[in-house]
């Protein structure tokens, strides 16, 4: 078990320096010879042998002696009463320990939680003919911010038991149920069960807006289905809206498609603005109902941040975190797990696909970032393990969360997570 270091006491500068002056800098007491005044070898006085005092000289001595023993023991006393005062407020201001010792369960409830998120954001995505994902979009109302958060899907994410995936890939590798926790893992949002959307159920949803004004920044030529559009400002059918939506220009990169997206957005928002428009656009595809909440709020239309790491073939994004948990602090603050960020970093261990999932979900919605996923041997029992003595808060919030196992401090430390958690038989689910 790694302990905390052992504390020293220390002296302090005034009292050196009383030490000093009294017994000398070597720790021996000084002799009247070491006084300043004293002079080796001096002459004797006049007259030879010893000097020769009065009587009354010889009782002024003694009566100086005691002087100054009185004065050293009352300097020692007085240092005596400095030194228990700085003792005891020095005992009385040392931080406690925690209560959690290596080995011991975890109490049933953890000392703080993380905040629970009230109010989950919807979330959209389209599947390409081959079945990947080619756009996902959080669409949210909350109080009087309405906002469409798209997140690229070359944006390259950290998913609990496949390690780094793109997010386009995860509904052939798990799909919804992948590409949720996946999404809130990244994100630290908690999400309604994503809902995929088809050509056809776009369209269906514009349909009550009729033809849109939208302004083009650039030409747009899209192959299949055959598009092509000029630059500029000019009215687009439903059905080129939603071919805008779903489709991507020749040579363009995912960025540069998300504005098109932004832009057909925007316009829709705008009829949709329209109590009659609103109504009749529900009544026929009732899914659109997060959309015409957004519209009402005027809502704003961004895309997550992200860094390209890779262009062309290669197209590939990462994740501005901090960027991005700004953002969401703004559209969509009552659904964020750890308000400003700072969510712990969790590594879990499991033996099974199905346990990874089931545990993961819990953890995160617990408010961790699962930042390392791996295989472990059955066990029966679920181990938290945390490395530093502040991260015992965050090992009894998983536990609790989990609803199984004990909580333990490694012998070691490790930099890369806050919380290692190896899953045992004894996890059932956290609902």
């Amino acid at each position: 078990m790694v302990k905390a270091g052992a504390e020293t006491d220390t002296i302090a500068p005034n009292e050196r320096a009383l030490s000093e002056s009294f017994w000398g800098r070597g720790g021996e007491r000084r002799s009247r010879t070491d006084h300043p005044t004293a002079r080796v070898g001096a002459p004797p006085p006049p007259g030879g042998g010893r000097r020769r005092t009065s009587q009354p000289a010889r009782a002024r001595g003694r009566r100086g002696q005691t002087f100054l023993a009185l004065l050293m023991v009352g300097v020692m006393l007085a240092a005596l009463v400095a030194g228990g005062w700085w003792w005891r407020n020095k005992v009385q201001t040392k931080p406690a320990r925690p209560a959690t010792t290596a080995g011991s369960a975890a109490p049933s409830a953890p000392a703080a939680s993380a905040k629970t998120a009230t109010k989950p954001v919807p979330v959209f995505v389209h599947k390409a003919p081959d079945g990947r994902l080619d756009l996902v979009a959080l669409v949210s109302a909350d109080g009087t911010t309405g906002a469409v958060t798209m997140v690229p899907t070359a944006t390259q994410l950290e998913v609990p038991g496949n390690g780094i995936q793109q997010l386009s890939e995860l509904a052939r590798l798990g799909g919804t149920p992948l590409v949720d926790l996946a999404l809130e893992n990244a994100l630290g949002v908690a999400t309604v069960p994503s809902v995929a959307l088809e050509d056809a159920t776009i369209q269906a949803m514009l349909e009550p807006a009729g033809p849109l004004l939208v302004k083009l920044a650039a030409p747009i030529t899209i192959a299949d289905p055959a598009l092509k559009l000029p630059a500029g400002s000019q009215t687009v059918t439903p059905a080129q809206a939603a071919i805008l939506l779903t489709r991507s220009a020749g040579g363009a990169s995912e960025l540069d498609h998300l504005d098109a997206v932004r832009i057909v957005l925007d316009a829709w928002s705008e009829a949709l603005r329209k109590p009659e428009v609103a109504a009749a656009t529900i009544a026929k595809v009732s899914q659109a109902e997060p959309f015409v909440a957004a519209a009402k709020l005027n809502p704003r239309l961004d895309t997550i941040p992200v860094d390209s790491i890779g262009l062309g073939a290669d197209e590939r994004y990462q994740l501005q975190s901090s960027d991005a948990d700004a953002l969401l602090a703004k559209v969509a603050p009552n659904a964020q797990y750890r308000p400003g960020g700072g969510r712990p970093r969790i590594e879990v261990k499991t033996d099974t696909d199905e346990a990874m999932l089931g545990a993961s979900a819990c953890i995160v919605g617990a408010g961790g970032n699962i930042r390392l996923t791996g295989r472990a041997e059955p066990a029966d029992k679920t181990n938290v393990v945390f490395y530093r003595d502040r991260s015992a808060d965050t090992a009894r919030q998983m536990q609790a969360a989990l609803k199984a196992g004990s909580v333990k401090k490694a012998d070691r430390d490790l930099d890369l997570v806050d919380v290692t958690i190896v899953v045992g038989k004894d996890f059932i689910g956290c609902q």
